[in-house]
């Protein structure tokens, strides 16, 4: 019996982590997908030397972070869902963009 037990907990993982992982690569979950993709082919080409991709993680980094903010002032305003859309998204960076030059 604990051995069915076993293989259902094996089966969560499994299937657990598959959602996660397409969560990751979904646009809809994920603005900074496009951030991601690029660090991870700059490990490849340069052969998984984490010193030579310093800013494309420090990119994709500076991307969580804008985004996770966001999230929290529409959370905070009772905005649903949290993360825009990715229509709400392009609107948002151009806004965004459009301050920061002016400061």
């Amino acid at each position: 019996m604990s051995e069915n037990n076993d293989e259902g907990a094996n089966l969560r993982t499994r299937t657990k982590g598959k959602r996660a992982y397409t969560r990751v690569r979904n646009t809809d979950t994920n603005p900074c997908l496009k951030e991601s993709e690029m660090s991870m082919e700059c490990m490849s080409r340069n052969g998984y030397d984490r010193d030579k991709c310093y800013d494309y993680f420090m990119n994709y980094r500076s991307c969580l972070n804008f985004w996770k903010k966001i999230a929290k002032q529409r959370r905070l305003q009772g905005i649903k869902p949290e993360m825009p859309t990715p229509e709400e998204r392009t609107g948002i960076w151009e806004d965004f963009l459009k301050n920061r030059t002016k400061k």
